[in-house]
């Protein structure tokens, strides 16, 4: 027979059964703020100088790069880096 775990089991019984529909929306959305914070600070990106940022740009609107998918433009530094990427994802995909 298994035991149905409620809030009180994980929070503990004053604070668990304290909690009501708002009160837990609002702990849940503290906990996700704090876990997307994280994620953000150990997530590495890449600084790109401006000449690269506008180059990259106009690639973009220009619609030199539509055939990649979004996933290859995150987190990668400059367009070239980003065509590098979605090149090896549309390889993979394959």
């Amino acid at each position: 027979m298994t035991k149905q775990l409620t809030l009180s089991d994980f929070l503990g019984e004053q604070l668990g059964d304290s909690l009501n529909g708002p009160a837990l929306t609002s702990l849940l959305l503290e906990i996700a703020g704090v876990c997307t914070k994280i994620s953000a600070l150990t997530t590495k990106g890449a600084l790109v100088d401006i000449e690269d940022t506008i180059k990259g740009f106009n690639s973009i609107m220009d619609g030199d790069v539509d055939k990649y998918p979004e996933a290859a433009f995150n987190l990668v530094g400059t367009i070239e880096d980003a065509i590098a990427k979605g090149d090896k994802m549309l390889a993979e995909s394959k």
